[in-house]
């Protein structure tokens, strides 16, 4: 075989694992089956690999996720959700304290993974922590050869780079496998003096695993993983004015020079896999993690928490210090954690199938708060005057019990699909430092999940009505005690062949109350980073599209990947709240943007290809005064790769990050605008062993 048809045979495999990858057994229901060829990202495909992100939005959308502009860590919502929507890893969430604290953010490194999928309509089996959507994860796995990997070095163009290698081996008894990768970035951002934003992470995973002995009763694999990050960042919430932004964007006042995040996340995982007599599968997995997070915003000037006249004070000071001024940092220093035991089992009744499930899980969120004071010099450096590292503290305790039961009766072509979940939440939150009206709670709270499916599949078709009523409890910090609750309608059809993947899902969620922490571009002082408020009525309304095709020619290839969103996600009342401000019946979300579009294509000729991933959003953004009364327009993310293989081993790439040089704004509101980052280049070297 030529090296051209070995390339294109390698895309065109990958786009028959996009449409025909699955679970380790199958899915729980048609429209599960669905998702897995419509919303699955293999990490590992040329489509995706020849762009080697360390982080991106783009394949989290590709994955048919709504995604929130950030150069931090990406936040995912859906269909209008915020809470209720689960991040997990190889099954478990990705954050340690999903209950205890619905307002962390953490997502995994891609070098690591191998897959992302997401769940358009989550079935009962994921409790209230995925009632409202879910994309898992799926970390690298072990090599079925006694040894393989990878190692991978890349440089931007300001001298800064990346470093990263996995390796993994099988023998007769065991296997093994180690991931390390090291980023180091720095960028010049001062507005008007000289400080660089550096970004440092470290990751570290190792796996081993054993199957069962030689003559086991039944077949079983045992898999213990370790993963470590630790990461920092000069990050700040704190942007520029509009004149400022539009005349040195992705930059920063002087002020912020001493703005950082600092985490430290560990994770601990058994995981089992035994079939059982009669077509029974059991999986098992016993986790603990943690994550620990410093942080230091600047957040007051003069003793007034920044807003827009605050910010234009700032502003005017940067540019022509005349005297000096009194600044401060809202500080944290919080440790969160969680463990649990789940386990999920399917088994087969001639033609039926019945998936049941049960999981414990406790988790706990340590918040401490305190303030920084500085006093900012007329040479724009910043002189520490006190320190209060106990201004407020308290901790949030949650136990979870969750149970679940799902069967998919097949006649034929038709098939009926029940299931219904039942979870008792237990919270608590003890209050250490009383400050900023912070309160004591304890309660307790249950619902059930009730879900029906009616589904037909013919041929190349798949098409399946779906109906779910979707539960997720409140946290600590919700006065009102409200759970949030929605039903959730969904009619999707899916045309799948060797090289083609069409789906198109209609969908109607219809919320009657809804949870809003404090996220993505709000400016949230002391009393507003414990709390979680409620939106009574909230409807969403939309259609989600995606395609896969493999255009094959007799000397190159064209893969093409696209997911389309279009969402009426809006107020069904009005009201004011302390996180979004004045809210207006029919009003579109501010964190949902009518329209997401996330396109993957390119050519493959031979030994070289040539791929790019865009993102385009709509407007978003909060309207109302307490923010700023700014919103996002419209913006295109355009990422291109080009690659040379050498070899089967050895390959040379050049990825360029916003090669449109466009200015992408991250953030805009009362603390001004925020960038994603300008255009960057990367040139690397990929071998593979």
């Amino acid at each position: 075989m030529s090296k051209s048809q070995f390339s294109l045979s390698v895309i065109a495999s990958a786009v028959l694992f996009v449409c025909h990858s699955g679970s380790t057994y199958a899915a729980a229901s048609v429209t599960a089956a669905m998702d897995e060829s419509n919303n699955s990202v293999i990490l590992t495909q040329p489509q995706t690999a020849s762009l080697h992100y360390r982080d991106s939005d783009i394949p989290l959308a590709l994955s048919g996720m709504t995604v929130l502009p950030t150069n931090q860590t990406t936040t995912v919502t859906h269909r209008g959700a915020i809470n209720g929507v689960a991040v997990t890893q190889d099954r478990v969430s990705f954050s340690p304290s999903p209950y205890a604290a619905p307002h962390l953010v953490l997502q995994p490194n891609l070098v690591l993974q191998e897959s992302i999928a997401a769940l358009s309509l989550t079935d009962v089996t994921k409790g209230g922590m995925g009632a409202f959507g879910h994309v898992n994860y799926t970390t690298a796995q072990i090599s079925p050869n006694e040894m393989g990997g990878r190692a991978n070095i890349e440089i931007n163009d300001n001298g800064d780079g990346h470093v990263g290698a996995i390796a993994s081996g099988l023998n007769k008894e065991y296997g093994m496998l180690l991931g390390v990768d090291y980023q180091n970035t720095a960028e010049e951002v001062g507005f008007a003096s000289q400080f660089d934003n550096e970004k440092t992470q470290t990751d570290i995973m190792f796996k081993i695993n054993a199957d069962s002995l030689v003559g086991a009763r039944n077949p079983q694999k045992t898999e213990f993983m370790y993963q470590y990050t630790d990461s920092e960042s000069g990050y700040s919430n704190v942007g520029l004015v509009a004149q400022d932004w539009n005349s040195k964007p992705a930059s920063r006042y002087s002020a912020t020079q001493n703005d950082q995040q600092e985490g430290k996340r560990h994770k601990y995982q058994v995981s089992h896999v035994v079939d059982l007599t009669g077509g029974t599968q059991m999986v098992s997995d016993f986790y603990y993690q943690s994550y620990d997070e410093k942080i230091s915003q600047l957040n007051r000037l003069e003793g007034v928490a920044i807003g827009v006249a605050e910010l234009q004070a700032i502003a005017a000071m940067d540019a022509n210090p005349s005297a000096t001024a009194n600044l401060a940092s809202m500080l944290e220093d919080n440790h969160y954690a969680g463990y649990g035991l789940q386990t999920e089992g399917v088994s087969q009744y001639g033609a039926h199938q019945v998936t049941y499930g049960a999981l414990y899980h406790s988790d706990k969120a340590e918040m401490k708060f305190g303030q920084q004071d500085w006093l900012w010099n007329i040479d724009r450096s910043l002189s520490s005057v006190s320190v209060d590292k106990a201004l407020m503290a308290y901790v949030d305790d949650v136990n979870v019990f969750t149970t679940t039961a799902d069967a998919k009766l097949n006649y034929g072509a038709l098939s009926f699909n029940l299931g219904v979940a039942f979870e008792s939440v237990s919270t608590t939150r003890e209050v250490g430092v009383e400050a900023y009206g912070v309160e004591e709670a304890d309660f307790s709270d249950d619902g059930w999940i009730p879900s029906l499916e009616i589904a037909y599949t013919t041929g190349n078709w798949k098409a399946a009505f779906a109906a779910k009523q979707s539960w997720t409890a409140a946290s600590a910090g919700n006065a009102e005690m409200k759970a949030q609750e929605s039903m959730h309608y969904q009619l999707g059809f899916t045309y799948q062949t060797q090289v083609l993947n069409l789906g198109v899902n209609l969908y109607m969620q219809d919320f009657d109350n809804q949870h809003v922490t404090c996220m993505w571009s709000m400016a949230c002082d002391f009393s507003q980073r414990y709390m979680q408020v409620n939106i009574e009525d909230v409807t969403a309304n939309g259609v989600d599209l995606s395609a896969d095709y493999q255009f094959s020619f007799d000397s190159f290839a064209i893969p093409l990947s696209v997911q389309y969103q279009y969402s009426q996600a809006e107020f069904g009342e009005s009201g004011v709240n302390e996180l979004i401000g004045l809210y207006v019946e029919g009003e579109q979300l501010p964190w949902v943007p009518e329209q997401q579009i996330a396109l993957s294509t390119g050519v493959v000729v031979g030994d070289f290809s040539f791929m790019t991933q865009a993102l385009y959003q709509s407007e978003l953004g909060y309207a109302t005064a307490i923010s700023g009364g700014e919103k996002i327009d419209g913006q295109w993310k355009v990422d291109i790769a080009a690659n040379y293989h050498l070899s089967n081993v050895h390959e040379i790439y050049l990825r360029v990050e916003n090669v449109l040089d466009e200015n992408l704004v991250s953030q805009q509101s009362s603390l001004g605008i925020t960038s994603q980052g300008e255009m960057l280049s990367y040139v690397g070297y990929q071998a593979r062993f």
